[in-house]
């Protein structure tokens, strides 16, 4: 989050399915998403 300026929830949070996911919220407009995916690409080396 400090590197990419981009809040994720880990998916265990959410129940025991969601373990080895991340959760991030898509209420925002496809250009905000697109650059927050932008800056995370590198991170997971997407």
């Amino acid at each position: 989050m400090h590197e990419t300026k981009v809040g994720l929830a880990p998916g265990a949070a959410f129940g025991a399915g969601g373990e080895h996911y991340l959760r991030i919220c898509y209420a925002k407009s496809p250009e905000v998403l697109g650059n927050a995916l932008d800056r995370l690409a590198p991170v997971f080396d997407l």
